[in-house]
């Protein structure tokens, strides 16, 4: 779903054009799907980003990303570090502002600004150097890192020879090269979406709740004051935004919700054959058949 084809669709509702917008505007439509995305994200967060920090020989304290929002994982060498409060920390180690350590293996955000951490124990180390490459057929003949010129031999998008680096390939891609050193920390988090600036840019949540924008969109300008104010239909809509996100918040809660699973024949072309879910159990001593009869939304138990 596209910012293009919801606003298509919110003009359409309110019986109005994008091409002619008489009694509204795409700005103002625009402004509601961007603050529905940010509530719902901020109500859901379902959507999860990853990016690197490179650590620094004897520095604790480092940035987020600046669309940062919650911390929902940081994690050293692909080890979770666990998230600590200051009071653990002091409990844990007196000197716990100066100790240093080889690695990092815990964090913590208190007493600090909104867009900083800190990491325990201080590193000794820095983070290697990584050197990203994008290529096409594997043709990447040469790289400038620290300074020193990394030369590569390809023959038909394959690798053969490197110099002071590791690398990977795929398909003739060379993906990365490190250099001697720490590894980075990484962030899981939520961050704030991009507003929307393009018809074609795409809704930043998953599939089955694009719609909710929408919905919030509809229900505000609704309850908007003037001749468009409608309070049956803002509270119409205001259901169809909290149904769609309450459905989002317990599919959050529960991964893998309870579901009928059909076992069986299959479908016909003579319409026989319905699928149906069968099993025995032990009841009282005796065995109790479960079935899925044709035509019942429920189960049936038999002798």
């Amino acid at each position: 779903m596209t910012r293009g084809e919801l606003l298509d669709r919110a003009f359409n509702i309110l019986q109005d054009t994008r091409s002619e917008q008489r009694s509204y505007t795409e700005v103002q439509l625009g402004a509601y799907l961007d603050r529905g995305i940010l509530l719902f994200r901020q109500e859901v967060e379902d959507k999860w980003y990853r990016y690197q920090v490179p650590l620094v020989a004897n520095q604790s304290i480092y940035s987020f990303d600046v669309q940062h929002v919650r911390t929902q994982r940081l994690a050293f060498d692909d080890s979770t570090m666990e998230p600590l409060s200051l009071i653990g920390l002091q409990a844990m180690d007196a000197k716990w502002q100066t100790t240093t350590g080889p690695e990092p293996w815990a964090w913590t955000s208190d007493g600090l600004p909104h867009d900083q951490f800190m990491v325990y124990p201080k590193p000794t180390g820095s983070s290697a150097d990584v050197v990203s490459f994008v290529g096409e057929y594997g043709v990447v003949v040469r790289v400038r890192a620290d300074g020193v010129d990394q030369t590569f031999t390809q023959e038909t998008g394959l690798v053969v020879d490197s110099t002071d680096g590791t690398f990977l390939q795929e398909v003739g891609e060379i993906l990365f090269a490190d250099t001697v050193g720490l590894g980075q920390v990484e962030v899981w988090a939520t961050l704030k979406p991009e507003p929307l600036t393009g018809d074609g840019d795409r809704v930043p949540l998953k599939c089955g709740y694009e719609l909710a924008p929408l919905w919030y969109c509809i229900w505000q300008t609704y309850l908007e004051e003037g001749d468009h104010h409608d309070s049956a239909l803002a509270s119409y809509y205001k259901g169809m935004w909290i149904d769609l996100l309450e459905r989002a918040q317990e599919r959050l809660s529960s991964p893998l919700p309870n579901q009928v699973h059909v076992l069986g024949t299959s479908f016909s072309d003579t319409g026989t054959g319905w699928p149906r879910f069968e099993s025995t159990m032990t009841f009282g001593g005796g065995p109790i058949s479960v079935t899925w009869p044709r035509g019942r939304a429920w189960p049936v138990l038999g002798d």
